[in-house]
């Protein structure tokens, strides 16, 4: 009922953590009919998780520095007030507020540093660490940038325990194709296109002026990118 509305953000949150997509107040009960249940349980559950240890992670932090830490930890941009978003747009660094490679590789590098002191072994290691990668995924809501990179780390952990040698291109193109057969209209997608580009760029273009050092070294461009690589 209108009379009942919630005036805190954190509530029309926890609506949003039950599977509510629409929430609107009404007069009555009598005026509207629930005609249809959201079935998918594992995403309210995630959902819900997320949301729950944001606010604990907002709380133990406290303030603006706590919904940064939540933003960039879990994926919950929507604490962020209009005044930090609008920071990191005018500072050029928007795209850190966007969960990717970067924010898994992070948790990764720190998750190995503790395992190889604690000397942890291999094979136990790498399942950990592959773990890790699925369950930050699955809690970030499994955005196109973080499918990409988990699903390349995956095969560079497969790699090293098979010991063969890790091409990053071959998963990289068996995620384009494998998304855009699955879901033909993500090729409408730019954030799809910015991730692949950009590994691609990363693992292939980079490294490319660097196989012939003589020539590359008679080149200008070549101690500003070595610098950036």
């Amino acid at each position: 009922p209108t009379s009942e509305a919630p005036e805190e953000e954190r509530t029309l949150r926890q609506l949003q953590a039950d599977g509510y997509v629409l929430v609107g107040y009404v007069d009555g009960t009598e005026d509207c009919e629930t005609i249809e249940r959201d079935i998918f349980v594992l995403r309210q559950w995630l959902s819900r998780l997320q949301y729950r240890l944001s606010d604990r992670l907002t709380s133990a932090v406290g303030g603006e520095q706590g919904r940064l830490s939540s933003a960039l930890l879990l994926g919950t941009k929507d604490l962020l007030s209009d005044a930090t978003t609008l920071d990191f747009r005018r500072a050029g660094a928007s795209h850190l507020l966007a969960l990717s490679g970067l924010h898994l590789s992070l948790i990764m590098l720190a998750l190995t540093a503790l395992l190889g002191t604690v000397r942890c072994p291999f094979y136990l290691r790498i399942t950990l660490l592959s773990l890790t990668a699925v369950a930050f995924l699955a809690l970030t809501g499994f955005s196109v940038s973080m499918l990409r990179a988990t699903f390349m780390l995956l095969c560079l952990y497969l790699s090293r325990l098979r010991g063969t040698p890790h091409d990053p291109l071959t998963p990289l193109s068996v995620f384009l194709g494998v998304t855009l057969t699955i879901q033909p209209t993500t090729v409408y997608d730019a954030g799809l296109w910015l991730t692949v580009l950009a590994t691609f760029a990363l693992v292939a273009v980079i490294p490319a002026l660097f196989r012939n050092e003589k020539k590359a070294s008679s080149s200008p461009i070549h101690f500003p990118v070595q610098w950036i690589w």
